[in-house]
């Protein structure tokens, strides 16, 4: 995955030198080649899933239990948002991830997510950022399934558009 990102980007560059780029995806993204490189990049930004692990839980534990003791007093659901440095081992360098935490009725949810835009706080990230990446999903989706465009068969992309352009 990080060669054919790498590659998109370079050529990207060719035509828009100035322009912010975010690379946005789940937990598959996350490779620590790509942070290595991205960090040496202008203008090179990420924010991926990460998979829990035990340090990870490990980490967050404190947090886990204090979302679990409101959810307790309160009765309502909680969701709190918290950022630290963290490295995996093979990581070179420590990245910023951002843990949401959430207890309602259906019980616990923690994610995670790796990033290095430090600048934003962390519910922002996570809601505002990380989880649009859906959205694009959703799209696909609604072409897929409404458009019927996973039939796109024909060699051609005129031809294609022309089936579309029928259903």
């Amino acid at each position: 995955v990080f060669r054919l990102i790498r590659r998109i980007i370079l050529f990207l560059r060719k035509y828009w030198k100035h322009t912010e780029i975010m690379v946005r995806g789940d937990s598959m993204f996350c490779s620590h080649e790509f942070m290595e490189w991205a960090l040496g990049q202008k203008r090179v930004h990420f924010i991926t899933g990460i998979s829990g692990n035990s340090r990870l839980y490990n980490r967050v534990a404190a947090w886990v239990q204090l979302v679990e003791e409101r959810y307790r007093k309160e009765g309502e659901d909680v969701k709190e948002y918290h950022r630290f440095m963290y490295r995996a081992d093979q990581w070179g360098h420590a990245q910023w991830v951002v843990v949401k935490i959430e207890r309602n009725a259906i019980g616990q949810n923690i994610r995670f997510i790796v990033t290095d835009m430090y600048w934003h706080t962390p519910q922002y990230l996570y809601e505002k950022v990380y989880c649009k990446r859906g959205d694009c999903e959703l799209y696909i989706k609604e072409m897929k399934d409404g458009l019927r465009a996973d039939r796109m068969s024909c060699g051609s992309f005129m031809a294609n558009q022309f089936r579309l352009f029928l259903h």
